[in-house]
């Protein structure tokens, strides 16, 4: 399959060297969609065991994976009507194989355990080869999207964070060629007067930070812009075997005594959102959001000889023109 059938994703691979432009394709073995949602339970993290989950898994680039569950936010007897501490929880996450994307966890938590954890995970990933122009060798640059996130954990209460990551990997014949990881973690750790943040990669340099009202609650908050990036990937020829993996979480995690958090990232946050529409409007004329694999062939040593040699003699009619 030619890779502009693949469009809308998330991603953009082109490409781009000085020559002259021209096109290459990738032909797609298989394109794998994943969603996974899980609750975690226990007297702390190290003994905590996997109380409820839901998964969903799809093979081709008009397949989708959606998963989802409800956890109930305490044990017998019930808070009061009314409070807010009570309200269940909820995990989403939502894959296709064109690309949209989206997790999503929510909740707090009065079982009086010492851990509870919501998580929430996709996974997009191409098997394929590079199949430049014949006998020609070309280079590439991965040009990616990390749409922006939210986390948030509440006012009141320690040992609660929220987080969400990226993991971006491209592997070519067996070796990786571009690896990427970003992460924010918000948190409410014993001791500390307001919550406290930890951004890696490039959500590091777009992070603000804020309050909001969830659920009639107070929350600190964190949320990122989008990020859009490349990365260099050295050359291609022919038949060159790729695998592509694009792994989007989300995750909250607090003791059972009315603690509250969420966290939430995407394509925006909107579980049938238009991804092309989102590109548009976080890069204004940036174009489709998606791969385009434009080509060019990398000079051959003796055509580049070729070259320098016809500059050095134009310089030279030039100076004697002079």
């Amino acid at each position: 399959m030619p890779l502009r059938a693949a469009r809308p994703l998330v991603f953009a691979a082109l490409v781009v060297t000085a020559a002259l432009p021209a096109r290459a394709t990738v032909d797609i073995d298989e394109l794998r969609v994943s969603a996974l949602v899980t609750q975690q339970i226990g007297p702390n993290a190290a003994a905590a065991t996997t109380v409820r989950s839901a998964s969903q898994r799809d093979v081709g680039t008009d397949t989708r994976a959606d998963a989802s569950i409800t956890a109930p936010a305490s044990s017998p007897p019930p808070g009061q009507a009314g409070d807010t501490g009570f309200h269940d929880a909820t995990a989403t996450a939502f894959q296709t194989g064109a690309g949209f994307n989206a997790t999503r966890v929510d909740g707090s938590f009065a079982n009086a355990l010492g851990h509870n954890r919501l998580s929430a995970t996709t996974t997009w990933e191409l098997e394929g080869f590079v199949r430049p122009r014949i006998g020609l060798t070309e280079t590439a640059r991965l040009d990616y999207m990390l749409f922006p996130g939210e986390l948030g954990v509440g006012r009141f209460g320690t040992g609660v964070e929220a987080g969400f990551r990226y993991e971006i990997t491209l592997v070519a014949d067996g070796t990786v060629r571009f690896h990427l990881e970003s992460s924010v973690l918000l948190q409410r750790t014993p001791g500390s007067v307001s919550a406290t943040v930890l951004a890696s990669g490039p959500f590091a340099g777009t992070l603000s930070r804020g309050t909001s009202t969830r659920h009639n609650m107070p929350y600190d908050t964190a949320l990122t812009e989008a990020y859009l990036g490349s990365a260099e990937l050295g050359s291609f020829t022919d038949q060159t075997g790729i695998l592509l993996t694009y792994t989007m979480e989300s995750w909250v995690a607090m003791p059972g005594y009315e603690l509250a958090g969420y966290a939430q990232v995407g394509d925006p946050f909107g579980l049938a959102s238009d991804a092309q529409a989102e590109v548009a409007r976080h890069f204004p004329g940036l174009g489709v959001a998606g791969f385009d694999l434009v080509s060019a062939p990398v000079p051959e040593p003796r055509n580049a000889a070729l070259l320098v040699a016809g500059l050095v003699a134009l310089a030279w009619c030039m100076q004697r023109r002079g």
